[in-house]
Order: structure tokens, then C-alpha cells, then sequence
């Protein structure tokens, strides 16, 4: 357990991230390394989900053409296109509804995936 100043410490320091945290809508087109995808990836595989079920996929898109069909999937939101790599992070509804039925169908995996 953290002692009381570092309760406070951590608590500025999540007030602060979520502060900064912001859309991006506009990408410089300097390539991503392959090291820091595997990072992000690293970490996203860690959050948190109901029952730890992790109802979830990423798969990585570099691919120009690959990159404007998920665009024009995203209801036209382009700006993915420009992107020098995408994430994109597919949920397993199956995997939530064996456990909890429609609610983890309908609900549960569609929160697990959204963060």
C-alpha cells in the first residue's frame, strides 16, 4: 500500500495525464519503431478486462492502402490514413458471452476493448 504522499503523488500525476491527454487528428509521417509498437503492445496486453477474459486483438498497420480501407471503414474519419502505423484493436465478443452471457456480448467486451 502506498503511504499518504505517494497517494497524492500518483493522484497529480494521473490528474495531469488525463489533462494533457488530447485527439490527434494530424500525424508527422517519421516512421514508428518497431520497438516502441511492441511497447505500446507490451502494455495494452496488461489492461485490465472483465473476468481477465482480454476479449481483444491488435493488429499493426503500416500498409497505405490497408491503412485508407480502415478509414473509410471509420466512417470516412481519413485522418487514420495518414497515420504512419494504426492499432487496431478488435474485440472477441464470444470470449465475454461464455462467461456472462449477452450482457459481456453486448456490454462487457465492447468496455474491454474501448480504453
Amino acid at each position: 500500500m502506498l503511504p499518504m504522499a505517494g497517494i497524492r503523488e500518483a493522484d497529480m500525476e494521473f490528474q495531469e495525464l488525463v489533462h494533457k491527454r488530447g485527439m490527434v487528428r494530424a500525424f508527422r509521417p517519421d516512421p514508428v519503431p518497431e520497438e516502441l509498437v511492441q511497447k505500446l503492445l507490451s502494455n495494452a496486453v496488461r489492461a485490465p478486462s472483465a473476468g481477465n477474459l482480454q476479449p481483444w486483438e491488435f493488429i499493426v498497420v503500416r500498409d497505405d492502402e490497408t491503412k485508407r480501407r480502415l478509414a473509410k471503414a471509420a466512417l470516412g474519419q481519413m485522418f487514420l490514413a495518414e497515420a504512419p502505423v494504426v492499432i487496431a484493436t478488435c474485440r472477441d465478443v464470444e470470449r465475454n458471452a461464455w462467461s456472462y452471457g449477452d450482457r459481456g456480448r453486448h456490454f462487457y467486451s465492447l468496455s474491454d476493448v474501448s480504453c
